[in-house]
């Protein structure tokens, strides 16, 4: 019994630890009435969904944390070092390893260099 209580313990803090190092949530739920005329844009929606919601993103501290997105195929990308918590249907946000690609001919990403692309993978559902 004491064995039974005591791999249950450790289980239990592996698994707290475990949701103690979620991906850095970038996004912040507001109400769309809260977001000014000016950046909602100046002509009405032609379509609205039915259920919808709307997520403030901090742009800046992204962009910082995209910096560090490891080139695919690399190592580094393989043991996910750069995560972001990216919102998803439900209202929830789910963790997404995170890392550079390559789209462009080189001629051209060196013409754009401000120009990247991303791939990604959910964590909690990969391959989804």
């Amino acid at each position: 019994m004491k064995q039974f209580v005591l791999v249950w313990l450790l289980g239990s803090l592996f698994a707290v630890s475990l949701s103690a190092q979620s991906a850095p949530n970038f996004f912040q739920r507001v109400q769309e009435s809260d977001i000014p005329t000016a950046q909602r844009g100046a002509s009405p929606r032609s379509h609205k969904p039915l259920v919808y919601q709307t997520w403030k993103l901090d742009y800046t501290a992204v962009q910082n944390a995209l910096k560090t997105a490891p080139w695919e195929f690399t190592p580094a990308a393989r043991q996910h070092t750069c995560t972001l918590a990216i919102p998803v249907a439900g209202g929830v946000t789910e963790d997404f390893a995170v890392w550079q690609t390559a789209m462009m001919e080189p001629e051209l990403a060196a013409r754009h260099p401000y120009i990247h692309t991303y791939a990604g993978e959910s964590l909690q559902n990969p391959g989804k």
